[in-house]
């Protein structure tokens, strides 16, 4: 993570396919395919490589929503802000603070163990 950190440019403006293909690229090194289980972008990934025949499905996940679909909740918009209210980040990766990240995406953890991913 630090490594990621320390190189955001490393990781900015990769695509689903981007990561579906580098996923299907580790496990054809596999010696069996994996189940796969993804929420929100990783259903995306995990769903682009179901179809590549990489992996075998998981149960239902749930995709991110289309760009059609403008509707969610204000919580939603409050966890993607430190990321969109500056303009010069399209195509950057942006790192969250804990305490961004805690809300965003670890509400369903311990402090301690979001703290950790």
């Amino acid at each position: 993570m630090q490594e990621t950190r320390d190189n955001p440019d490393a990781v900015a403006d990769h695509g689903v396919e981007e990561v579906a293909a580098h996923c299907a690229k580790f496990i054809d090194g596999l010696d069996s395919p994996p189940i796969l289980i993804g929420h929100s972008s990783a259903a995306c990934s995990s769903r682009s490589c179901w179809a590549r025949a990489t992996a075998r499905p998981g149960s239902p996940s749930t995709p991110l929503r289309s760009r059609a679909c403008c509707r969610f909740p204000l919580s939603a918009l409050y966890a993607t802000l430190p990321v969109f209210k500056n303009p010069a980040n399209r195509h950057r990766a942006v790192s969250l603070t804990a305490d961004q990240f805690a809300y965003g995406f670890g509400n369903a953890l311990s402090r301690k163990e979001s703290d950790r991913l």
